[in-house]
């Protein structure tokens, strides 16, 4: 139901190139003032050495550019690991525009090979995609693919959150906050997370009994009666992944912690050659990650097979008829 372009995929990985030697994936897109694309995406290098016989892959974020939101060009590093908390990888960001300013939510993994308290949620912010401040981690414990809201809600800011990706079932968390530092206090996230009695947050999804992944996808879209956002429909059977398709929910447009509805089935199956993986109990996988509207035509940016980065599009009268 989503139509893929015949340009896909629009960025493969560059063998020589040590940043994206290995793979691109997980784009996010916004659309500036002056009408250019920017896209933000996870890069996997080639192998570095980290000691004697020791080698290893890491995560650094890339940034591109385009004049059409296909052709991408100009691809630079746009920050890499720093800190401690982040030291072997920061992945999968969200760009989310609130003003004159962009939040940019991503994945920090601080070991290697990762379990589930090394890998937490951070945040940077950024004017220009030039320079960049990075706030740090947002949340203490196991949590990823998060992205902020692009306006406030009685005067507070919106973080849709996945919390507990790696020790299922894993919940999507709707956290409202006063000012980024509310992010950083212990106290806060007690409050968010303390069950049943939680205080300034809601649990949009939760997985279950044979759907026990779900997780944030795109960042979400404001449309005129509600919120659009793109999630993974991810199949887990016998403690592996076996698939990643595109799905899609609505949320209320002044509470997006309310699930409006949700497409009927996926509207995307990893089918074609460039989504598969055919050495791995993962069969394909295709991740929306980044979203945007063009007068009626709904545009998704996805990574593929986890190496490449794909988009596919479908009007919003269309994708309604999909929606229950």
């Amino acid at each position: 139901m989503l139509k893929r372009v015949i340009e896909n995929p629009l960025l493969f990985p560059k063998p020589e190139s040590w940043w994206e030697g290995e793979a691109v994936l997980n784009p996010s897109v916004v659309k500036l003032k002056e009408g250019k694309y920017l896209m933000l995406y996870r890069a996997i290098t080639s192998k570095l050495q980290r000691g004697i016989n020791d080698y290893i892959n890491i995560s650094v974020i890339g940034v591109a550019e385009s004049e059409d939101g296909l052709n991408f060009e100009n691809r630079e590093i746009f920050f890499g690991p720093e800190y401690y908390w982040e030291c072997y990888s920061v992945e999968d960001p969200r760009i989310s525009p609130y003003k004159e300013k962009y939040f940019i939510t991503y994945t920090a993994v601080s070991k290697l090979p990762p379990d589930p308290k090394h890998v937490r949620l951070a945040l940077a912010l950024t004017e220009d995609f030039k320079s960049y401040k990075k706030e740090g981690i947002v949340c203490p414990v196991n949590s990823k693919a998060g992205v902020i809201f692009p306006r406030k809600f009685n005067g507070k800011y919106a973080l849709m959150l996945t919390v507990y990706p790696d020790l299922p079932p894993s919940r999507i968390y709707l956290v409202y906050f006063d000012k980024i530092s509310d992010l950083k206090d212990p106290e806060f996230w007690k409050n968010v997370l303390s069950y049943p009695e939680r205080e300034e947050a809601e649990i949009v999804l939760e997985g279950k009994q044979g759907k026990e992944f779900v997780e944030v996808g795109s960042t979400p879209i404001e449309l005129d009666d509600f919120w659009l956002m793109f999630i993974p429909d991810i199949v887990y059977e016998n403690g592996e992944f076996k698939s990643f398709r595109i799905s899609a929910m609505v949320l209320d447009k002044e509470d997006p912690s309310k699930v409006l509805g949700f497409t009927k089935k996926p509207l995307l199956y990893p089918k074609v050659e460039y989504e598969r993986l055919f050495n791995s109990p993962i069969e394909g996988i295709a991740f929306p990650s980044g979203a945007l509207i063009d007068d009626d035509i709904v545009e998704v940016y996805y990574g593929a097979a986890d190496r490449y980065i794909c988009k596919a599009y479908i009007t919003v009268e269309e994708l309604m008829k999909y929606i229950t």
